[in-house]
């Protein structure tokens, strides 16, 4: 009788050659087996990384106060729920995934009324270089401290049809974003995005702009200042090795796919498990190690509420635990 006794981790798979064996070739697979098991306990990656970041980092401006031509202005809401409310006003189809998209209606759609939307911005730290993302922006008048902003076309982000518009340098304090629109049956109120190399500090709905976040611990990146930010990051770690064959241990992540490199060089990827990736023969000395995390949109473009309506239901993003190198001697301070 032959016993196979064999631990399948999600998403492999086996195949089997049986041949007669001696007992010199029993123990070779008990000693491979070994060294494997060994290779679950290695160290961790412990301390808190260096990150770079493969696109600007976002803030999601999808709530505002709204005033309907020379009316009264109304308190904070989601910009979806302004347009439904503005589409029961006048007897429109209110805007679903099963309507129609708007370029299908080709009848010519007179303006309903002047649309106004106000939106706080709040600094911690002075900002240079930032860029406002908005889907067709020929249609919109823009105010920032009042005054007037050029909707000038700067390229795309994410999608060619979210386009970017430079801004003026920002102080720290308060600012505030006017956006204004003539509303007709096609308009659609679609999120806007404040792009640009800051932090971001959520309370519930209220939001500051920080200093822009340099390490990460090991951890969910949407409560290290980067809530809605959907681009890749790519911690920057150091290691001291004995020297010897070396196998990263990375636990399972919300990012789809890691990308690693080990001093400078690419060695490989992680996406199935059992989440290790076989570095190679490493020299004995100091070493460097990017671990780039994927990112994806879900957090920028889907972040409804939470059940009791006080903040956002982000998804976890990055590396939630510490990735560990077997046979890694020491940690290098950074």
């Amino acid at each position: 009788w032959t016993a196979i006794d064999w631990d399948c981790p999600a998403h492999a798979h086996l195949l089997t050659h049986l041949t007669p064996a001696d007992r010199g070739a029993r123990a070779a697979r008990r000693a491979r087996r070994l060294h494997a098991e060994s290779l679950m306990s290695g160290q961790p990656l412990e301390r808190i990384a260096a990150i770079r970041l493969s696109e600007p980092n976002a803030l999601l401006l999808d709530r505002a106060r709204c005033r309907w031509n020379d009316e009264p202005w109304q308190e904070r809401q989601e910009l979806r729920s302004i347009e439904d409310a503005l589409h029961r006003r006048f007897a429109l189809q209110v805007r679903r995934g099963y309507c129609a998209q708007p370029w299908c209606d080709t009848a010519a759609a007179p303006p309903l009324g002047t649309l106004t939307l106000e939106f706080d911005l709040n600094l911690d730290v002075p900002l240079a270089g930032c860029e406002l993302a908005v889907e067709q922006p020929a249609i919109w008048q823009a105010r920032l401290d009042g005054e007037s902003l050029p909707m000038d076309d700067a390229g795309w982000w994410v999608d060619e049809a979210i386009r970017k518009v430079r801004l003026p340098p920002l102080a720290a304090g308060a600012h505030r974003l006017v956006m204004t629109v003539l509303f007709n049956r096609r308009t659609e109120l679609e999120w806007f995005y404040l792009l640009g190399d800051f932090g971001v500090a959520l309370n519930g709905w209220e939001s500051r702009l920080t200093a822009p976040p340099r390490l990460l611990g090991w951890g969910d990146w949407t409560a290290q200042g980067l809530p809605f930010y959907t681009g890749n990051v790519t911690y920057e770690c150091e290691f001291e090795s004995a020297g010897g064959e070396l196998v990263l241990c990375a636990p399972p992540a919300p990012a789809p796919l890691l990308a690693v490199a080990l001093d400078g060089r690419d060695v490989g990827r992680v996406a199935f498990a059992p989440y290790s990736l076989e570095l190679g023969r490493v020299p004995a000395g100091e070493h460097s190690l990017a671990i780039t995390a994927f990112g994806h949109r879900r957090n920028a473009f889907e972040a409804t509420c939470l059940p009791d309506g006080s903040g956002y239901a982000l998804k976890p993003m990055g590396l939630l635990r510490a990735p560990e190198i077997d046979g890694a001697e020491d940690l290098l301070p950074y």
